[in-house]
């Protein structure tokens, strides 16, 4: 991926970064007759570019389809295949059968069983408020745990994401992706994470609960102290990952506050 391609309008802005088939890039400034030169090493134009488009690059940079070389992570296609595995075919009806004796519980005399039929149109279930989504162009696929709270483990000095290739793995796991509709998804989650947000269903919080804990088991990160608390709160057990301390859990709460008000400005611009 070329940084300074993050942003198109980044190329009509007064300094025009062109980068040479080297380690290094260089820029043309300004002044004088503009022949002045500076080098800048790949770090620096890193940061070039994330202070001038903060939010955008950060999220291209981990939502990126682009360059090979580095990885592509898809993430169409991983949406896709979201959605078609998760698609429902069969629902309850108010028919009543009885049931089998060989199928019935150790005991039971008789009993009966609602009848399920295959619909002929697919639909799906939003995992925060059980509704039925029978449209897939109203589905959102939500990450449980977001972006910007993986963002904010490489911030402060969290090695699980500081390659390319990283992002791109989490991005498109599917044990971190869930189904729900575009509302639910960018006007009431809004990226928040477990500590801030809990789905409206109540019977879907646990769960929740449990699905934001086994990604952090999995990729080894660590827990604020308000993501812990919350966690015991609804699932009633203690989180087995480790734990950030008070100070650092206010200053990443912080960070990810400022960048979710960003994207928010962004978005509405």
């Amino acid at each position: 991926m070329k940084w300074y391609d993050l942003n198109p309008d980044y190329k009509k802005t007064e300094n025009k970064v062109k980068v040479t088939k080297g380690a290094t890039s260089t820029t043309k400034s300004d002044s004088g007759s503009g022949t002045g030169r500076k080098i800048y090493n790949s770090k620096e134009l890193r940061g070039i570019v994330t202070k001038k488009f903060p939010t955008r690059s950060r999220r291209k940079i981990w939502m990126s389809e682009e360059g090979k070389s580095r990885g592509t992570p898809q993430w169409e296609v991983t949406r896709e295949s979201v959605v078609s595995a998760r698609a429902k075919h069969k629902q309850k009806t108010n028919k009543w059968v009885d049931i089998p004796k060989n199928e019935l519980d150790k005991g039971a005399i008789s009993g009966q069983k609602r009848v399920t039929e295959k619909t002929g149109k697919a639909y799906w279930r939003g995992a925060y408020t059980g509704k039925k989504i029978t449209d897939p162009k109203l589905i959102d696929v939500d990450h449980v745990v977001p972006i910007f709270r993986a963002a904010a483990s490489e911030q402060f000095g969290d090695n699980k994401f500081r390659k390319l290739s990283q992002k791109h793995e989490f991005v498109r796991n599917t044990k971190n992706l869930v189904i729900s509709t575009r509302k639910e998804n960018r006007d009431v989650k809004q990226g928040f994470g477990l500590s801030k947000w809990q789905p409206p269903m109540k019977e879907a919080r646990p769960k929740y609960a449990q699905a934001y804990h086994d990604v952090f088991q999995h990729y080894g990160m660590k827990m604020t102290v308000g993501e812990a608390t919350k966690y015991t709160e609804l699932t009633g057990k203690e989180p087995t990952v480790g734990l950030w301390n008070q100070e650092d859990s206010n200053k990443m709460n912080t960070w990810m506050e400022n960048e979710r008000a960003k994207s928010m400005r962004s978005r509405n611009k």
